[in-house]
């Protein structure tokens, strides 16, 4: 493994259909660290929750403000993205989450 190395995973609604799907995840990023130094996992919304929260959104509001409702669809990478930090604590792995607000890129 190379000083600094770094993978990138994606975990998409078609792999993380639900809470059940978490220990795949883990399983994947604890194979991916034999290799790299360092893991970032991306993640969308579990399958269908988007438009769930999308549906709920516009039965509080017919027209909701553009700011409130990409911030309440946002809800579902959260939590997503913190189901997959607790199940990687939960199996040894040192995990931290970031929130996209979090992350800085320098060009």
């Amino acid at each position: 493994m190379a000083s600094g190395s770094l993978a990138v995973l994606k975990f998409g609604g078609s792999v993380l259909a639900d809470g059940r799907s978490i220990p795949f995840a883990v399983a994947e990023i604890s194979r991916h660290l034999a290799g790299y130094e360092r893991i970032i996992a991306v993640v969308s919304a579990f399958k269908h929750h988007t438009d769930m929260l999308e549906q709920t959104a516009r039965q509080l509001c017919a027209q909701p403000a553009s700011d409130a409702l990409a911030f309440y669809m946002g809800l579902g990478e959260m939590r997503t993205a913190a189901e997959l930090t607790l199940g990687l604590q939960g199996a040894g792995v040192a995990a931290t989450l970031r929130m996209p607000w979090d992350v800085w890129f320098l060009s």
